[in-house]
C-alpha cells in the first residue's frame, strides 16, 4: 500500500494500480479498492476503475461519503462506451414462387415393325405356281398339237386316248396351279399394301394342297 501511494504521488498511476491491487489481494481491505479505482481512473482505464468503485460501494464504502462515491461512479458510467444493442435482422416475407408442375415424360411407343416375310412368300409362291401352270399349259398345248397331227380329220386312233386323257389332266392341273398362283400373287399384293395389324390372329392365312383328284388353294384375310 505504501509503494502504491508513492507511485501515485509521482503520477505513475499504472504502477500505483498494480501495487494497490497486490495489497488488496493480501489484506482484502475494502478501502484499497477506492485507491485502486482512483489510480485506474487517472491511468485512463475507466472500465477497470468503474468495476473497482462498484466493488468498493458494495463493501460499504468505508471512510468515503456514499453520495460522493455515487457521483464518481455515474461520471465514469457516462464516459464508458455503450454497447450497441443488437439489431434484429429484417426479414422480408416474400410470397412463395408458384411452382409449375413438370409434365410427365412422354413415352414414345415404337412403331410396330412391319414384316415383309409373308407378302414376299406369297408373291414368290404365287409366281412359282403361275410359272408351273404356264409350263404345264405349254406342254399340254404341244401334246394336243401332236395328237391332232396324228389324227385323220376328226378320227383318231383309240390308242391315243390315253395320251389325250393325260394331256387333259395336265391341262386341269396347269389351270389350277395358274389360278392358285394368281390368287397368291394377289394376296401378297394385298398384304403388302394393307397396314400391319398388331395381332397375329388377323394376319392373312394361305393354304394349298393337291390330291389324286386335283389341287386346291385357300387364302383367308381378316379386316
Amino acid at each position: 500500500m505504501e509503494n502504491g501511494g508513492r507511485y501515485y504521488q509521482l503520477g505513475r498511476y499504472a504502477d500505483a494500480a498494480r501495487e494497490f491491487q497486490a495489497a488488496y489481494e493480501l489484506s482484502q481491505r475494502p478501502e484499497l479498492l477506492f485507491n485502486l479505482g482512483r489510480a485506474l481512473e487517472n491511468a485512463g482505464r475507466d472500465r477497470e476503475a468503474f468495476d473497482a468503485y462498484e466493488r468498493f460501494e458494495a463493501a460499504g464504502s468505508p471512510g468515503i461519503d456514499p453520495a460522493t462515491l455515487r457521483s464518481r461512479i455515474e461520471a465514469l458510467r457516462a464516459r464508458l462506451p455503450r454497447a450497441a444493442a443488437p439489431v434484429a435482422p429484417t426479414v422480408t416475407l416474400r410470397p412463395p414462387t408458384p411452382v409449375t408442375p413438370t409434365p410427365p415424360p412422354r413415352v414414345e411407343r415404337p412403331a410396330a415393325s412391319r414384316s415383309l416375310a409373308l407378302p414376299i412368300t406369297l408373291l414368290s409362291a404365287g409366281g412359282a405356281l403361275l410359272l408351273t401352270g404356264l409350263a404345264l399349259g405349254l406342254t399340254v398345248s404341244s401334246t394336243y398339237s401332236d395328237l391332232e397331227g396324228r389324227c385323220s380329220g376328226r378320227v383318231c386312233d383309240p390308242a391315243l386316248q390315253g395320251d389325250a386323257d393325260a394331256a387333259s389332266t395336265r391341262a386341269v392341273v396347269g389351270d389350277v396351279l395358274g389360278g392358285v398362283g394368281l390368287a397368291a400373287i394377289a394376296a401378297g399384293v394385298v398384304v403388302l399394301l394393307l397396314p400391319r395389324s398388331s395381332s397375329d390372329a388377323r394376319a392373312p392365312r394361305v393354304g394349298f394342297a393337291c390330291t389324286g383328284s386335283g389341287c386346291a388353294g385357300r387364302v383367308a384375310l381378316s379386316f
